[in-house]
């Protein structure tokens, strides 16, 4: 247990110390709402994103791919927190490195098991930096075969260079379970961006 809080703290803390210091931010995949790791347990994913962003300007769509490793642990049931790294590569501004931070807090609002998310990832390219933070809630429902199906609603603000024609979003997505350790999953984003994501979790027993 003990050795679960060291490693998760070296992780995090690396992660909040780039966070910081570095030039810019962005934020894309929600995944499940919901938080999902056991306490003091930690689980490692993979996501790739296809987006697409209108900045409100004629023909100032701009298109981003995002590779990213993401480590989640669960402090307590009910709340993950995630740390997330990799590289992104933006249209016409080259490739650059991404990082953030990110949790997710479970909530009971009547009948439905919701979730809240709050994250950011900052990345920076060639001749781009930007900032976009997102809030979002979503909930869940299992479905066939431990299939889960999820959505909700965003809210992305960016305090980068770059101008924003829409705030408000929708996502939807679903997990399959392929093991009682490893999950896959897709997600699409829309409104405030169009995306595309895929993404394969590992759950540490």
């Amino acid at each position: 247990m003990n050795k679960k809080i060291f490693r998760s703290s070296i992780v995090l803390g690396s992660a909040l110390f780039m966070f910081i210091m570095a030039p810019s931010a962005m934020a894309g995949y929600i995944g499940n709402p919901l938080a999902t790791v056991d306490e003091g347990e930690m689980a490692l994913g993979l996501v790739h994103d296809m987006v697409n962003r209108d900045y409100g300007k004629a023909e100032d769509d701009v298109d981003t791919d995002r590779t990213l490793l993401k480590g989640i642990y669960g402090v307590i049931d009910g709340l993950d927190v995630y740390a997330m790294l990799g590289k992104t590569k933006v249209e016409d501004d080259g490739s650059g490195t991404g990082i953030g931070l990110g949790l997710k807090k479970n909530l009971e609002l009547g009948d439905f098991d919701c979730g809240f998310v709050l994250q950011a990832l900052k990345y920076d390219s060639d001749n781009a930096d930007q900032t976009d933070i997102d809030v979002a809630l979503g909930t869940t429902r299992e479905v066939v075969n431990d299939m889960v199906v999820y959505g909700g609603a965003t809210f992305s603000t960016d305090s980068g260079d770059a101008d924003e024609s829409d705030q408000l979003g929708i996502f939807i997505g679903a997990e399959y379970p392929l093991t009682s350790e490893l999950a896959v999953g897709g997600e699409f984003r829309a409104i405030c961006e169009t995306s595309i994501s895929l993404a394969v979790t590992y759950a540490f027993d």
